[in-house]
């Protein structure tokens, strides 16, 4: 299935409000749309960056549309890219509960805890 196709699924389904605004939440909570310098994030120009882009945009996308067959790989994409970015671990274990896969989502959201707490430790010292 190509990214057309999964976009006009995502266009085709109706969106979990709740878990929208519930990933809103978490990632306004932990500054994870703002990238810092350093700490396994591509910056733009770095080569890897259009791959960890793309990576992440299209496990959000599987995750949205509850696409099985496709979370799994584009969530590890998206952390193989960008491992310091909690954003990345948090829509992997997205991916992996919506998968029933509890014990992966649970490594998953450690590592998501460990890069948030990376980049507020950042945040603090960055001018």
């Amino acid at each position: 299935m190509a990214y057309h196709s999964l976009w006009i699924l995502f266009m085709n389904r109706k969106l979990s409000l709740s878990l929208s605004l519930g990933t809103l939440s978490l990632l306004a909570l932990t500054g994870s749309g703002c990238p810092k310098p350093g700490g396994g994030v591509p910056q733009p120009g770095d080569p890897n960056y259009p791959k960890a882009v793309s990576a992440f945009f299209a496990s959000a996308l599987a995750v949205q549309v509850n696409d099985g067959d496709r979370i799994p790989n584009f969530g590890k994409q998206a952390t193989e890219f960008a491992p310091g970015e909690p954003a990345a671990w948090a829509n992997k274990a997205l991916g992996e509960l919506r998968t029933r896969k509890p014990v992966e989502a649970d490594a998953s959201l450690k590592r998501f805890c460990e890069a948030s707490s990376r980049r507020i430790r950042a945040s603090s010292t960055t001018p």
